[in-house]
């Protein structure tokens, strides 16, 4: 989660020239003008995530690879939430006490909830966006409706709806995404890819802006 600058300091050897009077070795300066090579990007980030459903009796079942499931317009697809752990069926709890428990082994490590998605077009346009706020979905929203959700950071029992823009601090944590069939939502052909990641700065996203680090599950989302 961090840049190294590889520095590379090159030096002439030492060479000796002889004069026929005395027969004495002549210095020869050293170079020591630093010379930057390209930026390395080291992710040294330990979170782990994964994506949940919820299941019949309330509890959390981690999704494994992909969720089928019938899209209509402008209803929903499926609501997902992710947790810092990789355990298949977290204990039945509401996510105000699911959430600190997990995050309590990463005490020394600050970072943050990111989502992206992708999926292609029946015209041949691929869409892919970062998802860092909710805005970031809003160019895509005739196809497919995102919604983000801070369930952490909310009284249990509380209602809450979904994030706005001007709702993101650095407390907020976008624990669960909604995805609703927008209304030309039959342009899209195939599944949905779907990634939760976690990360601490601008460092771990590419100048694309795609991310590029290690902590992240993917899941795909398909229609049946």
């Amino acid at each position: 989660m961090k840049k190294i600058m590889i520095i590379m300091i090159f030096s002439l050897l030492t060479t000796g020239c002889f004069k026929e009077e005395k027969n004495n070795l002549v210095d020869v300066p050293i170079d020591t003008t630093p010379i930057e090579t390209s930026d390395e990007y080291v992710d040294n980030n330990p979170v782990i995530v994964s994506i949940y459903k919820e299941n019949e009796t309330g509890a959390l079942d981690k999704v494994i690879d992909k969720y089928v499931t019938k899209w209509e317009k402008k209803k929903d697809i499926v609501v997902l939430a992710t947790l810092p752990t990789d355990i298949e069926h977290p204990e039945y709890d509401y996510m105000q006490n699911l959430w600190p428990k997990f995050d309590s082994e990463y005490e020394d490590v600050n970072y943050k909830i990111g989502w992206s998605l992708s999926f292609d077009l029946k015209n041949g346009e691929n869409i892919t966006s970062t998802i860092l706020k909710p805005s970031d979905a809003a160019f895509y929203y005739d196809y497919l409706e995102v919604y983000l959700y801070d369930d952490v950071n909310v009284s249990i029992g509380q209602w809450h709806s979904h994030l706005l823009d001007d709702e993101i601090n650095d407390n907020t944590i976008m624990d669960a995404i909604k995805l609703t069939a927008g209304e030309n939502y039959d342009e899209i052909t195939g599944p949905i890819s779907l990634t939760v990641f976690s990360y601490d700065d601008l460092e771990d996203f590419d100048e694309n802006g795609k991310y590029q680090g290690k902590s992240l599950y993917q899941v795909k989302i398909y229609n049946s």
